[in-house]
């Protein structure tokens, strides 16, 4: 039979018979590869080592499993982790190796907190948290910032000047006169309603 006289079928069956051989002999002649096989000198267990060496010859995951399970950073380069390592393995690990989870947290000083002496315009005790302290009659006071008696003495010796300076005419300072506004009126139409124009017919 010739490729002109077979049948459509009978061509598509003979190139995939063709391919099935051609993939057979590129498997026969290409050298076998085999699944990763440990090395020989890898490391799996890097509380074992003996030498900085030895722990380089661990994988990086296998480091970072064994900085983890003693609650070290896991993070950075691979001499970084063998580092890390070789510190655990000697008992030298440093509090910036530790993981930032188990480090110790540092306690913050907490402030007294204490309530203002003044009464609101209620009468009543007021809520705003004191800040400030005085010393008035020999005693302490704490004072929230709109009853702080400094403030307030500030406010009215500031308020006494500038009434001072209103009342007495300055001669520096010449006012100029204000421009008068045009008063327009509108006419406005006025309109009755149908009722009432009915009632004045």
């Amino acid at each position: 039979m010739t490729l002109t006289t077979m049948s459509h079928e009978e061509l598509c069956k003979m190139v995939l018979e063709l391919k099935a051989e051609i993939s057979e002999l590129k498997l026969s002649n290409s050298p076998k590869r085999s699944s990763k096989a440990p090395k020989k000198d890898r490391l799996d267990d890097p509380s074992m080592a003996s030498c900085v060496e030895d722990l380089t010859k661990a994988t990086i995951n296998t480091l970072k499993m064994y900085l983890k399970e003693n609650e070290l950073k896991t993070s950075g380069k691979k001499d970084e982790l063998v580092e890390r390592a070789w510190k655990l393995h000697n008992n030298t690990v440093s509090e910036s190796d530790k993981s930032p989870k188990n480090r110790p947290k540092k306690e913050k000083p907490r402030k007294e907190k204490h309530a203002c002496c003044c009464l609101n315009k209620q009468g009543e005790p007021c809520s705003m948290p004191a800040t400030k302290t005085h010393e008035l009659d020999g005693e302490e006071k704490w004072y929230c910032w709109k009853h702080d008696p400094s403030i307030s003495s500030e406010e009215e010796e500031s308020s006494k000047d500038d009434a001072s300076n209103n009342s007495e005419p300055s001669e520096e300072i010449e006012e100029s006169p204000k421009p008068k506004k045009k008063v327009v009126k509108k006419k406005v139409k006025k309109t009755t309603p149908p009722e009432q124009m009915e009632e004045e017919e």
